[in-house]
């Protein structure tokens, strides 16, 4: 027959844990929830570029989830120090596959920082000249003069040798 006494021992003892790892998910989602809002005002009235400012959000809001389930997984008694070295071989991995798109995410977020051109100027790239329709965050739109809509992968563009000029009216 087991002991109750040990049984309850570590009931209290993992039930402990259970529910201050529970408390510190509840409130640190609701934490992350109002850091995320007030700093899509504070993006909103410096940064007047929709797509960064969603960009920004998102991915501060995924950074602090991840640090949030760490810490969780850490008060439950979970060794931390391998889940992090999986993690890191896992993020590498996925780094290497998406190594293309992640240069043409870089690059779009330089483009979208640093506006080296904007939206209506025209682009000579590679002899291609087209007036800049959209600029994403991965990819810039461009259309030509015959009406030919070019997309061009935003890392081309930051490595590239550009010509920019305003439309002529």
């Amino acid at each position: 027959m087991p002991n109750l006494n040990l049984i309850a021992i570590n009931v209290m003892y993992y039930g402990g844990k259970v529910v201050a790892a529970i408390v510190t998910l509840i409130i640190g989602l609701w934490l992350i929830g109002l850091l995320t809002k007030s700093m899509e005002k504070i993006l909103k009235k410096s940064i007047n570029d929709v797509t960064l400012n969603s960009f920004l959000k998102s991915i501060i809001g995924i950074f602090l989830k991840i640090v949030l389930f760490i810490s969780v997984i850490s008060i439950l008694g979970i060794q931390v120090a391998s889940f992090i070295a999986v993690l890191g071989a896992a993020g590498l991995a996925i780094g290497l596959a998406l190594q293309g798109n992640l240069s043409n995410l870089s690059s779009g977020v330089l483009i979208l920082f640093f506006k080296p051109f904007r939206v209506g100027e025209v682009l000579e790239f590679k002899g291609i000249v087209a007036e800049v329709k959209e600029i994403q965050i991965m990819h810039t739109v461009g259309l030509t003069d015959d009406g030919t809509k070019i997309i061009i992968p935003n890392s081309m563009l930051s490595t590239a040798n550009l010509v920019v000029s305003q439309r002529k009216k």
